[in-house]
């Protein structure tokens, strides 16, 4: 319950904002602080907090927040080809929960990959993107398609999105995830050996300016987890929710 009683706070929040003001001049470097929350879905496990400071830029063709990177390499009529990088922050520590020990600390690693958006209107868009693990901690790729809706407008005071799709993680994503192999098999955690899995979800994102210079965003994602992940000895839960939090200073 308390799951999607946070997703649809943040949900009715953006639903019903102005759709128009006068933009003002536009400010591309901001800093700040960004929380991370992930219930984490594994026996035991109680959930993991991250808090780090940011940079980020943002101009017509690049966009760098904190952890994640993205270059518009072309475009075409409404079609935007985007190069990704971003930080895939490891999944758990063995020290997690009693039931994760000796499995293990998954490691944080790099994301290199490809967007594809279309903007079907001003508020309307779809896209696909694919990310593969580039220094080999799991070697695996994380696909997803999505839908989003955008209300407001970025310079107005409260703006937001809500977003619905899927994401498709192949086997040796799916297996750095919640695998367990012979050497980490004991009597009540058996050995298992997962294939792809795929996982639709719901995101919400709202932002509000404090001022001319003064921002913060809040951000939950839930997604329900399929029986390539329940079936597995490590997992307890049916879904997964994140969420991230930012306050920042634009200059």
């Amino acid at each position: 319950m308390r799951i999607h009683f946070l997703l649809c706070i943040v949900l009715s929040l953006v639903a019903g904002l102005p759709l128009t003001a006068q933009p003002p001049a536009p400010r591309p470097w901001s800093g700040g602080v960004f929380a991370t929350t992930d219930s984490q879905p594994y026996r035991g496990a109680t959930g993991k907090t991250r808090v780090l400071p940011f940079v980020s830029y943002r101009s017509q063709t690049l966009e760098w927040y904190g952890p994640f990177l993205r270059y518009r390499a072309a475009t075409v009529s409404d079609w935007h080809l985007w190069l990704r990088g971003q930080v895939d922050f490891g999944a758990f520590d063995e020290d997690d929960s009693t039931f994760l020990e000796g499995m293990g600390d998954r490691s944080t690693t790099l994301l290199l990959g490809l967007g594809v958006q279309r903007n079907l209107n001003p508020d309307w868009s779809v896209s696909l993107s694919a990310d593969r693990d580039v220094f080999g901690a799991h070697d695996g790729v994380e696909s997803v398609l999505g839908v989003t809706r955008r209300i407001g407008r970025p310079f107005l005071p409260l703006s937001g999105s809500v977003s619905g799709g899927v994401r498709f993680q192949d086997k040796l994503w799916t297996r750095d995830r919640v695998a367990v192999s012979e050497a980490q098999a004991r009597e009540d955690r058996p050995r298992y050996r997962p294939d792809v899995s795929v996982h639709p979800y719901l995101s919400g994102m709202a932002m509000y300016r404090f001022s001319e210079r003064w921002l913060a965003t809040a951000g939950l994602r839930y997604e329900w987890l399929d029986s390539s992940w329940t079936d597995s000895p490590l997992v307890s839960d049916k879904g997964r929710l994140t969420s991230i939090v930012t306050v920042s200073y634009l200059f």
